[in-house]
């Protein structure tokens, strides 16, 4: 019991308090800061629009008309037949105009010389230290936050400078000039937007306090469930202190009990981790702050691997009953090989470890078999290898082909195996209990043990102490024509193309929102349904071009509600989207009608290929 308490449950909930702390402390600033860049560079571009459309103005409408036209130019173009706008007039009009179509940005334009007409206006702090700027000869835009009129806005003001000898010129002769020795390339003013951000800011905290909420749930769930763990683990362990015989018979008619628990907990772990690895794709692909980057990388690695841990516990259950299901698809071997070496780099530079691997003739080797459960295997062996050398050492990989069978090897630097505990390495006996240091979280190389007896191999352990460790495993796969493997290209979704409406039944709030992120990224609206008997109400087809359906609901699940909906919509796309991922569940949603399966954490991409089979 305690080495289970510290092997596995220590470790999924250690994962929890690290995802937790890095929500808490670096998307909520991450989003923040990202408002603030967005809108910056918006007006910036706004002042450069601005800049440029005076300078257009000057060269094409005021220098043609003081060559070809009686036209005169000036400030009261308004109040005169014959008169057209002065440039800074011009922008003056523009900017009020914009400000009236729009209470989010405003445009100035303002000068240490100005005309008579504008002398009575009154400067602020910002604009005074803008001319400021300007003028020690800084031709950096001056930019700052404030709070005007108790509204959070960036302000960014760039210098306004006299690129034509006709202005110069118009400037310096003007009968009511404040100055009269302007010279080409002078700063004649200064051009400022403003850019109000209080609405943006609301959306952020609207998000941050889903976010928060997804934490609260995901600590509560997991404390609950570890509890629930211990207490079941603690029940039977005093069981088999009263009677070996008992806990046996015990076990055997508990299977039941055992697999529905499993399943549950399932169920329940993955409710929250969808949120956790949903958001943080959201923020990665959304992030444009190169500080925050790593940090949401860490949450999404972490993710992934309380994601494995979580797995690995559950694959116990099968691998038990031998009901490990082995799915053969064909694979090109050094290309997967060089892909999987590639996710090994960050753990090996932590420890700054070399890996030498060797593949000899695999350049051209197609094979036929499951390589996503030989992936399994090779992470373990990695896994293991990578804790177990020193520093500064090097871990060494081969891969070959011969006589019909997929031969694996992975040599270690670590302190070796007393040779009497090597049998014990594959079993989960007494002693072995002792032993379960040597693999992750005390299951890899059972796990190792069960796949590779699934698919008909064998593993083997060589290994002296004080001289590391050698694992070699034999596959029997077939080999295969590369020329007979189709190039599996990237789907690729055009966002044009999905202009549709869908139904979301859902009733976990935290998942509502991360669903309609995902689905309003790539143009499709929603509604939501928070149960199966709604989601029957709600259905039309005439409006929704799916529907994306859970299965655990309150008042009725996904299943009801799909046969529900099939009475009266037989052709209704109807697509569950679920944590129940246990071993039949997937066939057991199609087999009742479902059109596809999507497991939560749901994979965006994932999420996309799918929808695109059924949006057109």
């Amino acid at each position: 019991m305690s080495s289970f308490k510290f092997k596995v449950l220590l470790p999924i909930f250690l994962l929890t308090v690290v995802e937790i702390i890095f929500i808490s402390f670096f998307s909520i600033s991450m989003t923040e800061k990202q408002i603030e860049k967005q809108a910056l560079s918006q007006a910036l571009l706004k002042a450069n629009d601005y800049k440029i459309l005076r300078q257009y103005y000057t060269k094409n409408v005021i220098e043609v008309v003081q060559k070809h036209s009686s036209l005169d130019m000036g400030v009261n173009h308004h109040s005169q037949d014959e008169m057209i706008p002065l440039p800074a007039t011009m922008i003056h009009d523009l900017s009020r105009l914009s400000s009236q179509v729009s209470k989010d940005v405003k445009v100035k334009l303002y000068s240490q010389y100005p005309f008579p007409k504008r002398q009575n206006r009154i400067l602020d702090a910002f604009a005074k230290s803008a001319i400021k700027h300007f003028n020690n000869e800084n031709s950096k835009p001056y930019i700052k936050r404030e709070l005007i009129d108790e509204k959070p806005v960036v302000r960014v003001a760039i210098a306004d400078i006299m690129t034509a000898s006709s202005c110069v010129k118009c400037h310096n002769t003007h009968a009511q000039t404040p100055k009269d020795d302007w010279k080409l390339y002078d700063v004649r003013g200064v051009l400022e937007v403003d850019l109000f951000i209080q609405d943006q800011l609301a959306s952020a905290s609207e998000l941050r306090d889903y976010v928060n909420y997804s934490i609260v749930i995901s600590i509560i769930i997991v404390a609950i469930l570890v509890s629930l763990l211990v207490m079941y683990y603690n029940r039977n362990e005093k069981k088999y202190l009263l009677s070996i015989q008992t806990e046996r018979n015990n076990a055997i008619n508990s299977e039941k009990d055992k697999d529905q628990f499993f399943a549950n907990m399932s169920h329940s772990l993955r409710t929250p981790l969808n949120s956790i690895v949903g958001f943080s794709q959201y923020l990665r692909e959304h992030n444009k702050d190169s500080d925050a980057e790593f940090h949401i990388e860490q949450i999404q690695n972490n993710s992934t691997y309380l994601l494995h841990m979580v797995n690995e516990v559950l694959d116990l259950s099968s691998m038990a009953e031998g009901k490990l299901q082995i799915q053969s698809q064909p694979f090109k071997v050094l290309e997967q090989i060089e892909l999987l070496c590639d996710e090994f780099k960050g753990k090996l530079q932590e420890k700054n470890l070399s890996l030498q691997y060797n593949h000899e003739n695999l350049s051209d080797t197609c094979l036929e078999g499951d390589w996503i459960r030989i992936t399994e295997v090779i992470h373990h062996l990695m896994d293991n290898a990578i804790k177990f050398s020193p520093e500064n050492e090097e871990i060494l990989f081969i891969i070959t082909y011969e006589y019909g069978s997929l031969v694996l090897k992975v040599q270690d630097s670590g302190p070796g195996i007393p040779l009497e505990n090597q049998a014990l390495l594959f079993s989960l006996s007494s002693k072995q209990r002792r032993l379960q240091h040597f693999t992750t979280i005390g299951f890899g190389l059972l796990n190792c043990k069960a796949i590779i007896d699934a698919m008909g191999g064998m593993i083997e352990c060589i290994s002296t102490e004080g001289q590391g460790s050698l694992f070699v495993v034999h596959l029997a796969l077939k080999q295969i024509d590369c020329k007979t493997l189709t190039s599996k290209e990237p789907t690729k979704i055009d966002v044009e193309k999905f202009n549709a409406h869908v139904l979301i039944a859902e009733d976990n709030k935290t998942n509502q929102l991360l669903l309609e992120l995902l689905l309003k990224d790539k143009n499709i609206t929603v509604d939501i349904a928070e149960d199966g008997l709604q989601a029957v109400e709600m259905y039309n087809p005439n409006k929704h071009a799916l529907i994306l359906m859970d299965e655990d609901m309150p008042r009725m699940t996904g299943l009801e509600a799909l046969v529900e909906i099939r009475e009266k919509f037989p052709d209704a796309i109807i697509i569950a989207v679920t944590a129940n991922v246990m071993q039949g569940d997937k066939e057991r949603f199609l087999n009742a009608g479902m059109n596809d399966y999507i497991s939560k954490p749901i994979d965006a991409k994932y999420l996309m290929k799918i929808l695109s089979k059924y949006i057109s």
